[in-house]
């Protein structure tokens, strides 16, 4: 039988209103310091919103569970859901030395910090680097050793362990902009936030403080291509406490509403560890995409060549009774994590009118009049592991849209999500190299060559040969495709020759900065 302890408060923060917008692509999307995001809870509307601009919308709510067992056999959790329910998560690292968090520490640290490549470019291209010359974002960066770190309104922060990354220019370990030292970001635009589940009483799950501390990274690109239709989440969950957690799993919890909510369908493609939202009966003119939630690392992957099966999927409805309610406690929400109803019976495919989702790699067809739809809520949910004291865990989620074409039913592509997410999984696990602005790419430039081009492709370089050294060919979507390449003293031939016509990007790095060119393939 699973159990859970009185609630034990650890500390009296309060609920913030801080949010910060991811924004640089085709996606403007809320996040919160409370770990609950995509929804803005002041003007209780969905805040992701896709296209950028247009005023509509295509997810209300998704955040992180944790849950597992404590030295003792209680079971303990944490989770962002619906703000209108409860709050587990906030602001602030965990103190090293009390094992809690202050109120007025949760305060200052109620900051989400957001970050172009821009504000680096801008920064590197100072030729003295001082306190009134280095942009704030990077002067205040809660890295390591900062001392002009500053959180919410303006608060100093001390910040004595490893919390934001950084890029050690002087290699003494601590960040100081003054010194060259600057954030290191992943995509074109990053935000980076820090979270506990000790700041105060947990009224969604109602269980008492695991100690977790989770530093979040959410970021995107903005590169003309299909990985502007993608937001990435990277979460490393550490165990600040003494105990040892058993059976721990990490989830990710999605309230996927696709425009009009209640004709929403879902599809689990286990395969790629995805779960597909789309409209089984939206009008033919409504232009809506498919969209997808994909675990893209769980502890102990190795990309490719040992990937991990999905632990398990869970939904339930927006309902206060019936096995599929609304998670009501700590055993309900573990319930979940594990693939089973609230009651704890395991999940099953449904068949015919009770048909709650398929398999996306299944033979038969998604429209299936007897697919049942409605307001789907979704859990994807990693296998169970062992979380040690003061050890971490990280995993990694991608959201993704695709174009707006009318991907309703009869007209369903799920090719288009599925290639869109093989793309993710790359980018993911191969990050693309920063952009760098035309005031710094006149340092280092590359001519390419005919453009249009049919079977091979010139690009030619002044920088010298390095071991770090690469060119990526990047198609529409953003996949990078493999092709024989041939270096000479300062030329690459490429051959192209395999490619479909179209538009496609150049990437080229030389060891210390990347830049890009689009050519033709005829």
């Amino acid at each position: 039988m699973l159990m859970f302890a009185s609630i034990q408060v650890e500390g009296q923060a309060t609920i913030s209103s801080v949010s910060e917008d991811l924004d640089i692509n085709h996606f403007k999307a809320k996040h919160t310091v409370h770990g609950d995001m995509w929804y803005d809870h002041y003007s209780s509307e969905p805040s992701c919103e896709y296209p950028k601009g247009t005023g509509r919308y295509v997810n209300s709510v998704s955040g992180l569970w944790v849950g597992g067992f404590d030295g003792s056999g209680i079971l303990k959790g944490a989770a962002a859901l619906y703000r209108s329910i409860g709050v587990d998560y906030w602001p602030g690292p965990i103190d090293p030395v009390s094992g809690g968090i202050t109120a007025k520490s949760s305060a200052d640290w109620a900051k989400i910090w957001k970050i172009n490549q821009s504000d680096i470019n801008t920064f590197l291209s100072l030729s003295s680097k001082t306190t009134s010359t280095v942009p704030s974002v990077i002067l205040e960066w809660p890295a390591k050793g900062n001392p002009y770190a500053k959180g919410n309104a303006g608060a100093s922060l001390s910040v004595s362990s490893n919390m934001a990354p950084f890029v050690d220019v002087d290699a003494d370990g601590n960040y100081d902009a003054t010194k060259g030292d600057y954030p290191k970001i992943k995509g074109d635009q990053m935000l980076w936030w820090v979270i506990n589940d000790m700041g105060n009483t947990k009224t969604s799950t109602k269980s008492t403080p695991i100690g977790l501390e989770i530093h979040t990274c959410a970021y995107a690109y903005n590169r003309g291509s299909g990985v502007d239709r993608m937001l990435f989440y990277e979460y490393t969950v550490y165990n600040r406490s003494s105990a040892l957690m058993d059976s721990v799993i990490y989830s990710m919890f999605s309230d996927p509403d696709l425009g009009y909510p209640f004709d929403d369908a879902i599809a689990l493609d286990s395969a790629r560890r995805m779960v597909i939202t789309f409209n089984a009966t939206g009008k033919p003119t409504d232009p809506l995409p498919l969209t997808a939630m994909t675990y893209v690392e769980m502890p102990g992957d190795t990309y490719p060549s040992a990937m991990q099966k999905v632990g398990s999927f869970g939904f339930f409805e927006n309902s206060p009774s019936g096995s599929l309610r609304k998670p009501k406690n700590v055993n309900e929400y573990y319930y979940y994590m594990t693939g089973s109803d609230a009651d704890g019976i395991p999940l099953k495919m449904g068949t015919g009118a009770a048909r709650i989702y398929y398999d996306a790699n299944a033979s038969w067809n998604p429209c299936d009049s007897a697919l049942a739809m409605g307001d789907k809520r979704f859990l994807i949910n990693s296998k169970a592991y062992q979380l040690a004291p003061n050890s971490s865990a990280k995993v990694a989620m991608v959201f993704m849209a695709t174009d707006t074409n009318g991907h309703v039913c009869p007209d369903l592509k799920l090719k288009d999500i599925k290639d869109l997410a093989d793309t993710a999984w790359e980018i993911y696990w191969n990050p693309l190299p920063l952009s760098i602005s035309k005031s710094m790419a006149t340092k280092q430039t590359f001519k390419l060559y005919p453009n249009p081009a049919e079977s091979s492709l010139y690009l030619e370089t002044t920088a010298k040969a390095s071991k770090e050294e690469s060119i990526r060919i990047i198609d529409a979507l953003g996949k990078t495709m493999n092709l024989p390449v041939l270096r000479t003293t300062n030329q690459f031939e490429i051959n192209i020759s395999s490619l479909a016509a179209g538009v496609y990007s150049v990437i080229y790095f030389d060891g210390v900065q990347s830049s890009s060119q689009h050519f033709v393939k005829q």
